[in-house]
């Protein structure tokens, strides 16, 4: 685990640094690549962007969101993270997908659900605090449960009507 904290400033950053850019829900992709090197964007993200420390087997990475869309800036595009899902290996959307979360959990939990009252930041926690009423905010777990159906040696495949390329998934 690290000594940074969870809640970074543009400040702290440091130039070895790893990103994974969203505007709003979306990630900022090139080439179907999504990570980041901190001096290739650093400079291009506006004043309001925000960074949290995102730990994924051991290594660091920098969920960083804005509300500006910077693609343009970089030659990129912005693309959902369900897009990602079959471009990218296990690993990398993996990392993606724990970025997102960490980032709405911090978006969605700006005010306190039980007096309203805006919250802050713990130093060594990644947890949101209501000083108010003492409310404390971690972020949510999103378990998945894949399960696979079988008939004998047969498996059953689904597709989507509306998804044209010959990949199936398990249904």
């Amino acid at each position: 685990m690290s000594n940074r904290s969870f809640f970074l400033q543009r400040e702290s950053l440091i130039s070895t640094d790893r990103l994974v850019l969203f505007c709003d829900n979306r990630v900022v992709v090139k080439d179907d690549n999504f990570i980041w090197q901190h001096k290739n964007v650093i400079d291009l993200l506006p004043a309001d962007a925000e960074f949290l420390l995102v730990d994924h087997d051991g290594e660091q990475f920098i969920a960083a969101h804005t509300a500006h869309d910077i693609s343009d800036k970089i030659t990129a595009e912005t693309r959902s993270l369900r897009s990602l899902l079959f471009k990218e290996s296990d690993i990398d959307f993996s990392i993606a997908g724990k970025a997102s979360q960490i980032l709405s959990w911090y978006r969605t939990h700006r005010y306190c659900g039980v007096c309203g009252n805006k919250t802050s930041q713990h130093e060594d926690q990644r947890v949101l605090l209501c000083a108010n009423c003492g409310e404390q905010y971690f972020p949510r777990i999103n378990p998945c449960a894949i399960v696979l159906v079988t008939r004998g040696r047969e498996i059953l495949l689904a597709r989507s009507a509306g998804f044209f390329a010959p990949d199936f998934i398990v249904a």
